[in-house]
């Protein structure tokens, strides 16, 4: 079997990765002098990457961009012509959001110095978008003998797919290139155009980060009728993979509407065609999507792919040195935005209800509900899902996905189940050490005297299966008592076991605050409360008769 040495590489950063489960809350972070880097807050930059890395980067992409806007104008010769490419400016990077073309089919115009127009657009797209951020639109007007050229800025809201960073990339992958014109060539070798007649087709192309994952025609309208039918050129495969190799520089998945124009002209003895328009078509997040979440998640994955692209092994190593946290918002972010293909009900599943909330509830919620998997499990969910966030879904095999899919529906299913008791024994035993991370000045007590301060759930491990939406490791949701507190608030939770044998979630919301009432002033408390009015004994006995009253028998 070969492996590369990327995926040695990877194979070892994973093996660390997967330690933000068993650290859980508690963070690791990376100094600036592990990473080696010389950037700083002051830089407006990430920890870890140089000042002279980006320039050097923002010089790549605005050389790359401009090789690329070349070979789109090079194939369009009508005079009067018009290309307006709509990028997103942030920091020298610029992420392409849409293209149009209008007038493309007019009457030849004579030829034009082409140096003439390279200079001019490497000089707009080295200098100019350096001076703003925000959205840019590059327009190329053909005359007579030249492209005219034009940038303007405008006010618009930040697309999700924007990059905050330059990409080093020199041009695009061949790979990409031959294989999408292979697989575009593909589908347009199905469509016929009748003689002299003319049809629109779009096609929607799904996009992974920098990958293109696939091609799908999604409408066939005929726009002018004609004859006999007619072939389609190969030539129009090559000319729109070069209009949307610039959409494959932005962050995450999402989709990209290509409307193609085919023509058929009595002389020629194949249809002719040209992209009308290419415009990002992103996934529509639920309302209960937390948008900072799904921003910091974004951030944090382009930075991820940016160290993993272009520094491959020094990457790796930088890869392994994430923080806890980091990585549990990776995973997080991860499975929330790409997860809806491996999980059966997705749209109203609880891990996507628990993973829309963003932030701890969501971290938290991952974190707890894979530690109830046995630990092969957990480690293989871990490895399947950061090589999808790595190498794409097509880098899976057959197995691979199979597992996946399982995988998730396999934590669909824990959620919705009760706990057993090796898995309140690993979900108490992790409530305890994220407690201590929580409160830092109890940590040294907790410690030293374990058995006398247990770690209470204020809403039971009993009843988390009705609850799976929501981290029952949650901070808010964990108190320190003393053993003796433990007791009494234990023998109200059992009484209210004797009414509600089978209780909603509800019933068991209002348990929990009935009997807080009565015992929070005994809550992250290592000595006796002052000024209780209550004793521990008449305490329970008021909780006892607030439980009766609310749920009579």
């Amino acid at each position: 079997m070969v492996v590369s040495v990327r995926g040695l590489l990877w194979r070892c950063a994973l093996g660390v990765l997967s330690g933000w489960l068993v650290l859980g809350a508690m963070g690791c972070a990376t100094t600036q002098g592990e990473m080696g880097g010389s950037g700083t807050a002051s830089t407006g930059l990430p920890p870890g990457l140089r000042v002279d890395e980006v320039e050097e980067a923002t010089e790549a992409e605005a050389a790359l961009l401009v090789t690329q806007v070349m070979a789109v104008a090079n194939a369009t010769h009508a005079q009067g012509a018009r290309l307006s490419f709509t990028f997103w400016n942030e920091r020298g990077a610029l992420t392409l959001i849409s293209f149009s073309a209008r007038g493309v089919s007019g009457p030849a115009a004579a030829a034009l110095d082409d140096d003439e127009t390279h200079d001019t657009l490497a000089t707009v797209l080295a200098e100019y978008p350096q001076r703003h951020t925000g959205q840019a639109i590059l327009t190329l007007q053909r005359e007579q003998a030249k492209w005219a050229m034009d940038y303007n800025v405008s006010a618009a809201p930040r697309p999700p797919e924007a990059r905050l960073l330059p990409v080093p990339m020199k041009a695009f992958p061949a790979e990409v290139v031959r294989d999408s014109t292979k697989r575009l060539g593909k589908m347009l070798e199905a469509v016929e155009v009748p003689t002299e007649g003319e049809i629109w087709l779009d096609v929607e192309v799904q996009l992974e980060d920098g990958r293109i994952e696939g091609w799908r025609p999604r409408l066939f309208q005929l726009a002018r009728r004609g004859g006999r039918p007619r072939p389609v050129s190969p030539l129009l495969a090559s000319y729109a993979v070069q209009v949307l190799l610039p959409f494959t520089l932005g962050v995450g998945p999402r989709t990209v509407l290509v409307r193609l124009r085919l023509a058929h002209r009595a002389q020629d003895t194949e249809a002719l065609g040209w992209v009308e328009f290419a415009q990002i078509e992103r996934p529509q997040s639920s309302p209960e999507t937390n948008a900072a979440f799904v921003a910091e998640y974004r951030a944090m994955h382009e930075y991820l792919l940016w160290k993993w692209r272009y520094e491959v092994r020094e990457g790796a190593e930088w890869i392994a040195r994430r923080g806890a946290e980091e990585m549990a918002t990776w995973y997080a972010g991860g499975v929330l935005l790409r997860g809806g293909g491996y999980l059966a009900r997705w749209a109203g599943s609880a891990t996507r209800r628990a993973l829309a909330r963003g932030g701890e509830a969501a971290t938290g919620w991952l974190r707890t509900t894979l530690s109830r998997l046995p630990g092969d499990k957990k480690r293989e969910f871990e490895w399947l899902w950061a090589k999808v966030q790595l190498e794409g879904e097509r880098a899976l095999t057959a197995g691979e996905k199979a597992s996946l899919r399982g995988l998730m529906e396999r934590v669909e299913q824990l959620v919705h189940t009760r706990l057993d008791i090796q898995a309140k024994k690993r979900l108490r035993d992790s409530a305890r050490e994220y407690y201590k991370t929580l409160h830092p000045e109890l940590r040294q007590l907790l410690e030293e005297q374990g058995a006398a301060f247990p770690i209470h759930h204020r809403r039971p491990l009993d009843y988390a299966q009705l609850f799976p939406a929501e981290d029952i490791n949650a901070a808010d949701n964990l108190v320190m008592v003393k053993q003796a507190v433990h007791g009494h608030v234990n023998r109200a939770w059992a009484r209210f076991k004797q009414l509600r044998p089978d209780p909603t979630a509800t019933e068991v919301s209002e348990a929990a605050k009935a009997i807080d009432a009565r015992f929070h002033i005994w809550y992250h408390q290592a000595g006796d409360p002052r000024g209780a009015a209550l004793s521990l004994g008449d305490a329970e006995r008021a909780a006892l008769q607030t439980l009766e009253r609310l749920f009579p028998n």
